[in-house]
C-alpha cells in the first residue's frame, strides 16, 4: 500500500467563495502596502508594490477570477504573496483562515479540472466545506498588457466553493 503525503494548504474566502494555496506556493502574508498605479491595465491589476526592492504585481484576486472586484480596499485586508518558479505575484483577498493539512490523495477532480484549462487545481474538503485549490502559477501568470482578460470559473466552479455547497460525502 503507497503511502499518501501530507499536503498544508492555506484557506482562504474571496467574495463569499472559499479556495485554497498550497503552503509550498505561499511565500508569505503582508500587510496592503503603498501600490504604484499603473495606466491602462485591466482592472483586476491593483499596481506594483516593492517587496524585498524588486517589483511585484498586485492582482485583485475576485477580478482575476471574473468575480465582482472590491471598490475599496482597507489597511486590514489580507494580501497573499504568492511564488511560482521565479515569478511572484501580491493577490488581495478578503480572509486568510489557518493552515490545514489533508492528505494528497484527498485532492479530487484533479484531472477534470486540468481538462478544463482553469485556474483550479482539484477541489479539497475543508473545515469550512469544499474549496477549490488553485495554481498560483496561473493566476499569477500576467503581462502588463492592457488586454489581459480574467481568468473564469464558470458557475459550475463558482457553485463548489460557494458558502451554500454542502460537504460531499466522503
Amino acid at each position: 500500500m503507497e503511502k499518501s503525503s501530507y499536503l498544508p494548504l492555506l484557506p482562504l474566502m474571496v467574495q463569499g467563495h472559499r479556495f485554497a494555496f498550497t503552503l509550498t506556493e505561499v511565500e508569505r502574508l503582508l500587510p496592503l502596502a503603498e501600490v504604484q498605479w499603473l495606466p491602462q491595465m485591466p482592472p483586476f491589476i491593483i499596481g506594483l508594490v516593492t517587496i524585498e526592492e524588486e517589483p511585484v504585481v498586485m492582482i485583485d484576486f475576485a477580478g482575476r477570477l471574473g468575480l465582482e472586484m472590491h471598490r475599496e480596499y482597507t489597511i486590514e485586508q489580507p494580501v497573499i504573496l504568492l511564488c511560482s518558479g521565479e515569478r511572484r505575484g501580491a493577490v488581495v483577498v478578503d480572509e486568510v483562515s489557518v493552515v490545514e493539512t489533508i492528505k494528497e490523495h484527498q485532492v479530487r477532480g484533479a484531472e477534470l479540472f486540468r481538462s478544463r484549462q482553469t485556474p483550479v487545481k482539484g477541489m479539497v474538503n475543508l473545515r469550512a466545506g469544499p474549496t477549490l485549490l488553485m495554481d498560483a502559477a496561473q493566476l499569477i501568470a500576467v503581462d502588463l498588457e492592457p488586454e489581459l482578460a480574467p481568468l473564469t470559473l464558470g458557475e459550475d466552479l463558482r457553485a463548489i466553493c460557494s458558502p451554500a455547497a454542502e460537504d460531499p460525502p466522503s
